[in-house]
């Protein structure tokens, strides 16, 4: 399996949750050294090779904040999708993850569509978005099913943000805010979502 430097990875998105990661680097940080070592060669980050020969994350974009947090330098990629042989344009590349749903072009603040051009060069430059982390504390009520739709947490955060369940400084209040987030998460207006779970 090829290895590649965690920030040569560029990333596909704006935005993480940073509860998440907050979760994931407390539960790894107490692996030993040769435990963590198992652990990432056990979960490949997925990425795409573009035509300028760059890796390109696709998947597990909190799992690479949390390596590198803990000092990870280096992590086993799985190539998913390969257009270094092609005479393909960095913008025609964008263009096409773009259409394929293998880019999230939307900032920690629901803005968005922007242009690729300004996705962050590294995993550093990922923005916190706090409705990202309360979908995921949803996720952990299981009020919403697993799902492969891309980016369908997303798709909940901007959800749940209309909704405006959380102050505009939003971290501090995650936890008061889950009840209702279920509840919203819930109701007949989020059935089009992906992963909807009814009420029982």
């Amino acid at each position: 399996m090829k290895t590649a430097r965690v920030l040569k990875l560029r990333p596909t998105q704006f935005a993480i949750g940073m509860r998440e990661v907050e979760h994931k680097l407390e539960k790894l940080s107490r692996l030993r050294k040769n435990q963590l070592n198992k652990y990432v060669q056990k979960h490949p980050i997925k990425v795409v090779r573009s035509p300028q020969n760059e890796f390109y994350i696709v998947d597990h974009h909190h799992l690479l904040a949390v390596l590198w947090l803990l000092g990870v330098k280096k992590v086993p990629v799985r190539v998913t999708k390969t257009f270094a042989t092609r005479n393909m344009s960095r913008p025609r590349f964008w263009k096409l993850l773009a259409a394929r749903r293998m880019m999230h072009l939307y900032d920690q603040f629901g803005h968005g569509p922007h242009e690729p051009l300004y996705l962050p060069e590294d995993i550093r430059g990922l923005g916190d978005d706090p409705y990202r982390s309360l979908v995921w504390m949803v996720e952990q009520e299981n009020g919403i099913r697993d799902t492969r739709e891309p980016y369908a947490e997303f798709a909940w955060a901007q959800f749940l943000r209309k909704r405006k369940l959380l102050s505009p400084a939003g971290r501090e209040h995650l936890d008061h805010a889950l009840k209702k987030a279920l509840a919203v998460c819930r109701a007949r207006q989020a059935r089009h979502l992906p992963g909807y779970r009814p009420p029982k």
